[in-house]
């Protein structure tokens, strides 16, 4: 209800509702951010290639393609423990984009065996360090990494 008593938006007072507004800081935030949005992605798309060109047929990935948003650079491994301590030993921080834990299923308390391919993708996932900011000195240690990466 408005201050003049009146329901703008036809929501009663004690129905749940939410309001997304943004404040004047964000918006001016916001606006110098998408100055560069086009310049982001393009850096990403770049870093991605670099990825995908290092890659050869042991390691699996969502294939490249340049109008992609490439908010992560996912590898399929066989052995995400020995794959993650291989990027540890070179100094490159990979993670795990969704550990096994976090499933829905298992938070529901659902059994593992009637999810079989979501089980498979959080136990064989791992996320490359993908960035705007990255170096080309950083993007490079990833690459090698990545041609060395025992299987």
């Amino acid at each position: 209800m408005d201050y003049d008593g009146k329901d703008h938006d036809k929501i009663l007072p004690r129905e749940k509702r939410f309001n997304f507004g943004m404040s004047d800081v964000h918006a001016a935030i916001l606006m110098v951010q998408l100055k560069a949005l086009q310049e982001d992605l393009s850096r990403r798309a770049l870093i991605a290639r670099s990825y995908q060109e290092a890659m050869d047929d042991r390691i699996g990935s969502q294939g490249y393609r340049e109008e992609r948003v490439w908010y992560r650079f996912v590898i399929k491994v066989r052995n995400p423990i020995k794959t993650i301590k291989h990027f540890h030993d070179n100094g490159i921080e990979v993670i795990r984009p969704i550990a096994p834990s976090e499933l829905l299923h298992r938070q529901l308390g659902l059994s593992r065996c009637q999810f079989p391919k979501a089980e498979r993708i959080a136990a064989t996932t791992i996320s490359l360090p993908i960035w705007t900011g990255m170096t080309d000195e950083e993007v490079g240690r990833v690459v090698s990494a990545l041609k060395e990466l025992p299987i």
